[in-house]
């Protein structure tokens, strides 16, 4: 199963690179750019994207705190985290913005400082939970 990245788009090009980094470690990441074709529903794409996620990265950042779509997908995620367990919820703090309070006692990955340990830190996350 895929991991979702929840993220606002002035957040893209970490979301990018974020997705490079997993792929590129043999992680399968959904990403919108490279799921929603022409043509198709955007509200439908991303119901299917966190309904088959098994991690949902969630980048945040002072852009995706402002963000509607950010919060309904945050919410979604959330609801399967509460309802299911069927998937992890992980905050990425991108910078000193605070981590939504409900998520207060899940430990993030932290890019404020080292991109590089962030990276690691979410491949940790995701391949030590498939483990």
């Amino acid at each position: 199963m895929p991991g979702f990245l929840c993220h606002a788009s002035e957040d893209k090009p970490v979301a990018r690179r974020l997705v490079a980094y997993l792929e590129g470690h043999g992680v399968e990441a959904w990403l919108d750019e490279l799921r929603i074709r022409v043509g198709d529903s955007i509200v439908a794409k991303m119901n299917e994207g966190i309904s088959g996620a098994s991690h949902v990265a969630l980048l945040v950042s002072k852009e995706s705190a402002t963000r509607p779509w950010v919060a309904r997908e945050f919410s979604a995620a959330l609801m399967r985290q509460l309802q299911e367990a069927s998937v992890r919820v992980l905050p990425i703090r991108l910078d000193d913005s605070p981590v939504p309070a409900i998520l207060a006692d899940i430990r993030y990955a932290d890019w404020r400082s080292d991109e590089a340990l962030g990276f690691r830190q979410v491949y940790d996350a995701v391949v030590g939970a498939e483990s």
